[in-house]
């Protein structure tokens, strides 16, 4: 059996006519097609406003606001002019969800930079423990050791160093 796939190219439909259906046509319509002159400040704002207005889960929200925030973002030279608009009393929820946003996508970057750096230091303490108890590791160890991605695997590691006889005992190839 075979089957046929039809896709739906956003970018040409017109977005206008979507804007009011709901939340989520709203922030598809991000993908879609809009006139020359239209304002894209002002139809950024209206976008995310109605999903703010939308009473969406937290979840939900946000991963609309991403799709907003990613498809239409301010312009370079427009962005004093938008945090002017934005700053504006009738918009300050959308405010508040773009600087929810903004914190949440910071604080998702900084568990991940910690984790990565916390998997790093454990990879280069086992190096250098096991460097130091059988001397130069040869490459093929490295490269396993360098490949570990877990923290607890790395623990699990770094606890045998203290009573492996030899890098085979240890359970790393080389």
């Amino acid at each position: 059996m075979r089957f046929q796939y039809a896709s739906v190219a956003l970018a040409h439909i017109s977005g206008q006519e979507y804007v009011e259906k709901g939340p989520l046509a709203a922030a598809l319509a991000a993908l879609m097609r809009w006139g020359r002159d239209l304002d894209r400040l002002g139809l950024r704002i209206g976008l995310l406003g109605r999903v703010v207005a939308s009473g969406l889960d937290e979840a939900s929200m946000f991963l609309l606001v991403n799709l907003i925030e990613t498809y239409l973002p301010v312009p370079e030279g427009a962005r004093e002019q938008y945090r002017r608009l934005v700053s504006r009393k009738e918009y300050r929820k959308v405010q508040e969800v773009e600087l929810t946003w903004a914190e949440k996508l910071r604080q998702e970057g900084r568990e991940e930079g910690l984790q990565e750096g916390l998997v790093e230091g454990k990879r280069q303490t086992l190096k250098r423990q096991l460097a130091a108890k059988f001397g130069a590791l040869p490459n093929l160890v490295e490269a396993s050791i360098d490949a570990l991605a877990s923290v607890e695997e790395l623990d699990g590691y770094l606890d045998r160093v203290l009573t492996a006889g030899s890098l085979e005992k240890l359970g790393l190839p080389g």
